[in-house]
């Protein structure tokens, strides 16, 4: 069982995204996280059946109606257990409920008060609306993606909400809890999906600096510009990703290919790319996409397959490395990283909302009757 966070308890406001994301990648490394949700479930988001939101997974759930004072007061108690908190509120909510962290902090000062929001804490646009294309569209990373000539293409909520939002709070928590066993102090964690997904783009901007990077969409090599980083559809209407960016992974691309590489107009010449994407292209089409992998065994040419999300599941590395894993009945990736070369334990499926009020409230020291007027009176649910 490994389970490197074990013995950490971290309280999460539901939200949407980035903030379940990071309470998801805590839980799976053994932190146990209390979720709390409203009594009235929130419309925000796409709505999933509970089962298969599993973002979810591994965690408690508890349902408490923080404008009521002794909602609010039950939330004040679980605060006051926990090493960190995850706030997916726009800026001052919480404060407006006294549960800011000025006065978290009052009663747990070593608490490490996580933040996340899509433009930051301050800054003219702090309490504007927006859901990670907004995020990505600002920070530059939006503008890269898609091809020549057409639309920014939006690349799922992968760049701002995940990468770039639930990445960032969990090393800012994670970091905050290595400072504290220094410090012996309370931390706030400032994530802005904004800035971290700027972040993700500092190799870019650096390219941008040294004028290597074409402003123009889909005219660069890591973009799909260039005919040797970028899909290729074949005879049976699959689709294999081609990324033959150094000589040596090139020649063997092209061996595979059966392409003598003479009859190949120069590819650092930008002017030839889209004669040496149609050549590649009209060879691939030729070949099923097994004939191409087939070819291709046993030789460092950079090529393979695009699956789906059923493909994947079925591949027979990720099978060996049983990276996906199968809970209560639905396929989902695995927790990672692995440790010692031992994967993380399985996580319990997704949790209810309020599904574990009751144990929680006992935990904390009530009693049935305690509970039952507290449901009563509208402070909690279950």
């Amino acid at each position: 069982m490994i389970k490197p966070l074990k013995g950490y308890k971290i309280v999460e406001f539901a939200g949407i995204g980035p903030g379940p994301y990071a309470g998801m990648l805590l839980a799976d490394l053994g932190a146990e996280i209390i979720e709390i949700n409203r009594t009235i479930p929130s419309e925000n988001g796409i709505p999933l059946p509970h089962r298969y939101d599993l973002l979810r997974r591994g965690k408690k759930s508890i349902s408490l109606n923080i404008k009521d004072k002794d909602g609010k007061k039950l939330a004040n108690q679980l605060i006051d257990t926990a090493d960190a908190l995850i706030d997916p509120f726009r800026p001052g909510v919480l404060e407006k409920l006294n549960l800011g962290p000025d006065d978290c902090f009052k009663t747990n000062k070593k608490l490490v008060y996580g933040r996340m929001t899509g433009f930051g804490q301050n800054g003219p646009m702090a309490n504007y609306a927006g859901h990670d294309l907004n995020y990505i569209s600002l920070s530059g990373a939006l503008s890269g993606i898609g091809e020549k000539n057409s639309n920014p293409l939006p690349p799922l909520n992968l760049i701002g909400d995940f990468g770039g939002g639930g990445n960032f709070l969990v090393i800012g928590i994670l970091s905050a809890l290595l400072s504290r066993e220094k410090t012996n102090k309370s931390t706030i964690i400032d994530a802005s999906m904004v800035e971290g997904s700027a972040h993700l783009m500092t190799l870019f901007f650096g390219l941008n600096a040294a004028g290597i990077l074409d402003k123009e969409r889909g005219n660069n090599i890591l973009d799909g510009g260039a005919p040797y980083y970028k899909t290729y559809k074949t005879k049976d209407e699959k689709w294999i990703a081609v990324a033959a960016i150094e000589e040596k992974f090139y020649v063997n691309f092209l061996k595979v290919l059966n392409l003598d590489i003479k009859n190949i107009p120069d590819r650092k010449d930008k002017n030839n790319w889209h004669k040496i994407d149609k050549i590649f292209s009209e060879k691939i089409y030729e070949n099923s996409l097994s004939d191409i992998l087939k070819k291709s065994e046993g030789i460092d040419s950079c090529i393979t397959p695009v699956l789906d999300l059923n493909e994947t599941i079925r591949n027979h590395h990720n099978i060996e490395r049983k990276t996906f894993i199968n809970i209560d009945g639905i396929d989902q990736p695995g927790p990672a990283p692995r440790f010692d070369n031992k994967q993380l334990s399985n996580p319990s499926p997704p949790v209810k909302p309020g599904e574990n009020t009751k144990d929680i409230l006992k935990n904390l020291g009530y009693t049935e009757n305690d509970i039952v007027i507290f449901k009563n009176k509208g402070s909690i649910n279950y």
